[in-house]
């Protein structure tokens, strides 16, 4: 049985997720080489690399929610198309606006300006 191309992408997204925390914990090798990662005008990469730091500093992870999840709650414009380079190359899964109802993410409020930890209404 094959996967289809959303399934192989959160299943993409899950183990960069594992990758990027093992490499905090242990220091073991990042998802991509270090100049790589570093990159901010690496599209793949900045666009992971925002996921991430959103997933974490929102609160989504602490929340229960799974990374791939969560990435699919992010709307195609979030940070002006950062995650649509990864989206397409099938490092991270397409946006899914049932997850973000399912969830309660709104449009835009990953942005930091408009939306505190403290107002966040996972369930």
């Amino acid at each position: 049985m094959s996967l289809s191309k959303q399934e192989s992408a959160c299943i993409k997204a899950n183990e960069l997720e594992y990758k990027f925390l093992e490499h905090l914990k242990y220091h073991y090798q990042l998802p991509f080489p270090l100049e790589e990662w570093n990159d901010p005008k690496n599209k793949i990469t900045y666009g992971i690399r925002l996921a991430l730091g959103q997933y974490y500093q929102k609160g989504a992870c602490s929340a229960g929610i799974r990374f791939s999840d969560f990435v699919q709650c992010l709307s195609s414009d979030f940070c002006g198309g950062s995650l649509k380079t990864a989206r397409v190359l099938g490092y991270l899964p397409e946006y899914r606006r049932t997850l973000a109802k399912k969830y309660k993410i709104q449009r835009g409020y990953a942005n930091p300006s408009e939306y505190s930890r403290s107002s966040l209404v996972f369930e």
